[in-house]
């Protein structure tokens, strides 16, 4: 779980790039297909981490790893998947053609749809971010990516998800823990195998596909990065025990230090 937190990556730099006009390069799309595929990875590692926890501490609840869990954890990924990627999708243009007609009606349709994702996934035994996650997949197609409900989506998340999500993360830490020798000393273990992890990534696919160096640069850089999956790895790998409280404040500064190398690598 620790490997799946730190291969699960959070593009911090798009503004960078669009500003020098690289947003349609080669590098740049797959650096940002590569977040959504080692990110829904990372989540299934901590769905079946989560289980496995819950499962030897309480040996009498269900098969997933939620008090509400209906499904094992194998047939809950599934459903999830299937619910997610080709059921929601069709519900929700459905909707959109004979309901949504107002941005607002087509704003609350697709919160409603990332809600039902949470839903099923803690059906299944699975932390409900992973379904709301798969849900926003789902509905990629249906909401284009410079429209007005996307803006919508992204303010709303911005606004309020977002600081909601970090308020309770730094609630969960003792600021003077951040400052302590076995915390820092994580972090650096962490942001170096950060680094080294996504730059011997980054040089093999490019080498592979025949990318500059200069764009092997650019996507190694913008695979450094560690914000959001990370921190709700971490914060979920404390709560259903995994881990202990030190990987969480480590975790924290984890964060700090590879946005800043993001940002400035970029």
């Amino acid at each position: 779980l620790v490997g799946a937190r730190g291969a699960a990556h959070t593009t911090a730099a798009p503004p960078d790039v669009k500003t020098a006009g690289l947003d349609t390069n080669r590098a740049v799309g797959s650096a940002v297909a590569s977040t959504v595929i080692t990110d829904v990875l990372a989540l299934i590692i901590l769905a079946v981490a989560a289980s496995s926890t819950s499962l030897q501490a309480e040996p009498t609840t269900r098969a997933g790893g939620h008090e509400d869990a209906l499904l094992p954890l194998p047939l809950g990924l599934i459903v999830l998947a299937f619910f997610t990627l080709w059921l929601l999708p069709r519900i929700a243009r459905w909707a959109f053609t004979h309901f949504g007609r107002s941005r607002t009606q087509r704003f609350i349709i697709a919160l409603g749809a990332m809600a039902a994702g949470g839903v099923v996934s803690l059906l299944g035994g699975i932390e409900g971010l992973v379904g709301a996650f798969l849900a926003g997949i789902g509905l990629n197609r249906l909401v284009p990516g410079r429209g007005a409900l996307m803006e919508r989506i992204e303010f709303f998340g911005a606004a309020l998800f977002v600081p909601a999500f970090l308020i309770s993360v730094g609630l969960s830490i003792d600021p003077l823990a951040l400052i302590q020798g076995e915390t820092i000393r994580l972090a650096v273990i962490f942001s170096i195998l950060v680094v080294v992890g996504k730059g011997l990534a980054a040089f093999s696919s490019g080498r592979l596909f025949g990318f500059s160096n200069g764009e092997i640069g650019v996507m190694a850089s913008l695979t450094i990065g560690q914000a959001a999956a990370t921190l709700a790895i971490a914060q979920v790998g404390v709560s259903s025990g995994v881990f202990g409280q030190d990987i969480l404040n480590a975790a924290v500064l984890t964060v700090v230090i590879t946005v800043l190398i993001t940002s400035f690598g970029t």
